[in-house]
């Protein structure tokens, strides 16, 4: 048996409850000075493992500016239209189109969806976990670990 907090009345179940601006735990009786109010079941969240999947990152392709170039001649555009229209600095476009600084993927992917080009690829990443061996896999859990160890293992020599 749980009290009511408002009459004090020993009861099996309450009801939730606002009364008088106070959220309260009433019994039957009670509830009548008030508005009820419906317990919010939350669904159970169910957690499992996932299967290991490989990650894939995006590159930007090696003649990207080359591809820029054509494209931009094909349309009849110049650099300051073209960044403009993306929304970047035209003295960056201009060093990206000359090859002086790489494009970052999410420039690329403006340029790609403005220009319906392909400029990005898809690239594995390497998990290093993948290519060491069961027992430093055990002790080491970073890069960090592992070449720790190998330093322990080289001044023990």
């Amino acid at each position: 048996m749980v009290a009511c907090e408002m009459c004090g009345k020993d009861v099996p179940t309450l009801n939730n409850a606002v009364v008088a601006g106070t959220q309260m735990k009433v019994c039957s009786s009670c509830l009548r000075h008030g508005n009820s109010i419906e317990e919010k079941v939350e669904p159970s969240k169910t957690f499992y493992k996932k299967k290991k999947a490989q990650a894939i990152e995006l590159a930007v392709v090696d003649n990207y500016a080359s591809m820029i170039n054509s494209e931009l001649s094909k349309r009849s555009m110049n650099v300051q239209q073209l960044a403009r229209a993306v929304n970047i600095k035209e003295s960056s476009l201009n060093k990206y189109l000359s090859n002086k600084i790489k494009i970052d993927v999410l420039t690329a992917k403006k340029i790609e969806k403005y220009l319906e080009l392909s400029l990005t690829k898809e690239v594995e990443s390497v998990n290093v976990q993948d290519y060491m061996d069961e027992e430093s896999q055990e002790e080491a859990s970073s890069l960090g670990d592992l070449l720790m160890k190998q330093l322990k293992e080289k001044n023990n020599k």
